[in-house]
């Protein structure tokens, strides 16, 4: 279908390739720029969503943009040959590449066919206990007044339905059942009475009877409530049903994470100036990085310590960066989790907390930034002389005294910063992979003031 000279053409979403793209983003990090309206609705952040174009205003930018660029070049200039001799190999290098990704794909796609089969047993399997617990409901009060009946006649008339005493009469009971279920009632009902009857010929005969009569009120009391009380489980409730597969989905992602490592991974080439970072290698991430930091300080980033460099004590952190002003801390945990914090008051050495309302946490991994909870910006940081870089008063971050070695280190977050989507700070995963962690590697960078 040819599209109008200003209309777009429908092209399908490749992630949801029933849908059309219907959005575009300007931003470069964007792993996704083009978006259909599943992706759209996917989007958490409100200020993200809104900042998606349409087609129209993209080409209205894109063109704006070229026709105000001026020439960055001399004419005269030209590259050098060990800048360009390489690319006469590019369709060689691609194709190579193609080929190995497609024997990769069908890899793949054999792996999650397996994963699928598997899984789906394993679905059936619980879905079928589940129902079977449901119907043992149903069989236990059934065997509940079963047996309340024979206790009542057994106390009060010496027997039950339950002495049985001619064999061939009790197989012609046991053969008239029609599901396995009333024989497994009936077959609990007696093994339960023997159990009892057994107990009432070894003690004192009277008395057992008489403490058993006494039994029949609470048990009565019981099986009351047991008769009104609906037996439930947490799919009745439609929120909880919406929590329990937001688990289950949760639990999905945090375990294909590493099916998601791609060896060899190639990174786009991008525009934005790197900074000097052992951690933050991915254009991506250096650009979301400056993104959030941009909306509260010129995102300059300088190096003022690294771990690996300076070493890993607190007095080592505190000499580089107290009275250094605004900074970006950023951590990579003995789990390869990146995440950080930034803030706009100085470090020091005063063992105070610190009051900012612009300080926020961030995770890498997750793509995420968290900022501090109403209440909380009188605990943004906390500049003690023997700690490292502390955030929040939980702490939601505290790195320790060399924190390469120790896992004194730890995570307790959200305290006094805020996530939506988890809340669990006394055993908390969330940033670091661990509650507990050493450090793999500190790097903190100076920014400059608005």
């Amino acid at each position: 279908m040819e599209a109008n000279k200003n209309t777009l053409k429908p092209f399908p979403c490749r992630i949801h390739p029933e849908e059309t793209i219907q959005r575009l983003s300007l931003d470069e990090s964007a792993a996704n720029p083009l978006l259909c309206i599943e992706c759209i609705m996917n989007i958490q952040d409100k200020e993200e969503r809104a900042k998606l174009i349409q087609l129209k205003d993209y080409v209205e930018k894109v063109t704006s943009h070229y026709i105000g660029m001026k020439d960055l070049s001399s004419a005269s200039d030209q590259p050098s040959t060990e800048l360009t001799e390489f690319l006469g190999k590019e369709n060689e290098a691609v194709a190579n590449v193609t080929a190995a990704i497609e024997s990769e794909k069908e890899r793949v796609n054999n792996a999650f066919t397996q994963i699928i089969e598997i899984v789906t047993k394993q679905l059936e399997s619980k879905r079928v206990q589940l129902l079977k617990a449901l119907d043992d409901q149903i069989l236990t009060l059934s065997f509940n007044y079963k047996t309340y009946k024979n206790k009542i006649d057994k106390f009060f008339k010496g027997v039950n339905e339950n002495s049985h005493t001619n064999p061939d009469e009790l197989y012609k009971i046991i053969n008239s059942f029609k599901e396995t279920a009333e024989f497994e009632t009936f077959m609990k009902s007696i093994n339960t009475d023997m159990a009892e009857n057994a107990s009432l010929l070894s003690a004192d005969r009277e008395k057992a009877i008489q403490e058993g009569k006494k039994g029949l009120e609470e048990l009565a009391t019981v099986l009351k409530k047991q008769s009104v009380a609906i037996p439930a489980t947490i799919f009745k409730n439609p929120l909880s049903v919406e929590e329990f597969i937001k688990k289950v989905t949760d639990k999905f992602d945090n375990i294909f994470e590493d099916a998601f490592v791609i060896e060899n991974n190639i990174e786009q080439i991008s525009g934005v100036a790197t900074i000097d970072s052992k951690i933050l290698k991915k254009a991506g991430d250096i650009a979301l990085l400056k993104k959030w930091v941009s909306e509260k300080a010129k995102p300059t980033f300088k190096l003022l310590y690294r771990g690996s460099k300076d070493g890993y004590t607190s007095s080592s952190f505190h000499s580089k960066c107290d009275n250094k002003g605004p900074t970006v801390v950023v951590i990579k945990s003995h789990l390869g989790k990146i995440f950080g914090g930034f803030t706009d008051v100085a470090w020091d050495s005063t063992n105070n907390y610190k009051t900012t309302m612009n300080s926020f946490l961030f995770s890498i991994d997750r793509k995420a930034k968290y900022e501090q909870k109403a209440g909380q910006t009188s605990n943004s940081i906390y500049a003690y002389s023997t700690y490292g870089p502390t955030f929040g008063g939980g702490h939601d971050i505290y790195i320790s005294d060399n924190c390469n070695s120790s896992t004194s280190c730890y995570s307790y977050f959200p305290y006094s910063y805020d996530c939506k989507e988890y809340n669990n700070p006394s055993s908390s995963d969330w940033l670091a992979g661990a509650y507990n962690f050493k450090v793999d590697e500190i790097e903190v960078f100076s920014v400059t003031k608005k």
